[in-house]
């Protein structure tokens, strides 16, 4: 593995050649595919550009409608705590717990864990940055899920 600066985030595309990063943030600022972006706009552009090319979104939760249907079906169940057990079902059907990183020596990630093209994260002790691989796992300590790292929405 390559020497990797400390205090900064670098961002590989799928695929990627050690050296070839996309993004690096570092205490010099933000750069992008080996040039400095000084221009705070634009780095916010071709991050967002960026995740959303290289991640999945974050699950949404539940709707109005979804949230009234499903407590229609618990209050004519007849349960006499049916704000309990609403709040229970909610949770149960659309909660998430908190992704902790899975240690490589623990276990390998399956089919399950990561994407149609068999991506998931990892990271190592050394190179604390998460980066998308697939199928090698001998330098790294750590990986998460394909879905573990969402991709930030851009509400303009």
């Amino acid at each position: 593995m390559t020497e990797q600066p400390t205090n900064c985030i670098t961002l590989h595309e799928s695929g990627y050649e050690p050296g070839q990063e996309v993004i690096r943030i570092d205490k010099e600022g933000f750069h992008y595919r080996g040039q400095f972006i000084s221009d705070v706009g634009e780095a916010h552009r071709l991050m967002v550009e960026f995740l959303r090319q290289n991640t999945q979104s974050e699950p949404q939760g539940p709707t109005d409608v979804e949230l009234d249907e499903l407590f229609t079906e618990i209050d004519q169940s007849g349960e006499s705590e049916s704000w309990r057990s609403f709040a229970l079902a909610v949770l149960t059907r659309w909660g998430r717990p908190s992704i902790k990183p899975v240690p490589v020596a623990e276990r390998l990630p399956g089919p399950e864990d990561c994407d149609a093209e068999g991506w998931c994260w990892v990271a190592s002790e050394d190179c604390p940055a998460w980066h998308r691989v697939s199928c090698h796992f001998d330098a790294w300590h750590y990986w998460l899920p394909h879905h573990a790292l969402p991709v930030p929405q851009n509400n303009a």
